[in-house]
């Protein structure tokens, strides 16, 4: 675990950022060809970043890193967050209910327009939101006018829009102190 031990030492926030990097899983959901398709060919969410984030997220939470390193923080990048009250549920008993102190506090999970916000919210809070930025490439997550739309929705006050954009971004990756 040198590379948490060094990110924790350093106070430097550690990105998950959804990919399709093992073989087994991407070929496992490989799409079929679809001629409608052309500019996102693959087209099952489970053949990209999803299920390799979430199990990559489950393993690091049950490593104890986590408890190793008391001033690792984690932030978790382009697959939304409608998975997260689901996992953190099943992690509860295995962290013995610290998942809750660190989600807002050492973990952060980007959200999209589209994610059930209002469920994830009441469920978990939103002290854990944040908005993924590294843009300008184009993908399925990107939203050019987040703030707008965020608004828009209706069921969301100024409050957790402000903490989605603004507050939690920056507490995810200031230094700690």
């Amino acid at each position: 675990m040198p590379i948490y031990e060094e990110a924790a030492r350093l106070g430097v926030t550690i990105v998950i950022h959804t990919g399709s990097t093992s073989p087994a899983l991407r070929h496992m959901a490989e799409p079929y060809p679809r001629p409608d398709r052309q500019q996102f060919p693959q087209t099952n969410p489970y053949s990209g970043g999803l299920n390799q984030v979430i199990y990559g997220f489950w393993q690091l939470m049950d490593s104890g890193a986590m408890e190793r390193f008391p001033d690792l923080r984690l932030v978790i990048l382009e697959i939304g967050c409608d998975w997260a009250p689901w996992i953190v549920k099943g992690l509860r008993s295995r962290t013995k209910n610290r998942i809750d102190e660190w989600l807002g506090d050492r973990i952060f999970v980007s959200c999209a327009v589209g994610d059930d916000l209002s469920y994830v919210i009441d469920r978990l809070g939103d002290d854990f939101l944040v908005t993924a930025s590294d843009y300008p490439h184009g993908d399925a997550f990107r939203e050019d006018h987040l703030a707008e739309e965020l608004d828009r929705r209706g069921d969301l006050g100024a409050a957790t829009i402000d903490k989605i954009l603004t507050v939690n971004p920056q507490r995810a990756f200031s230094a700690l102190g």
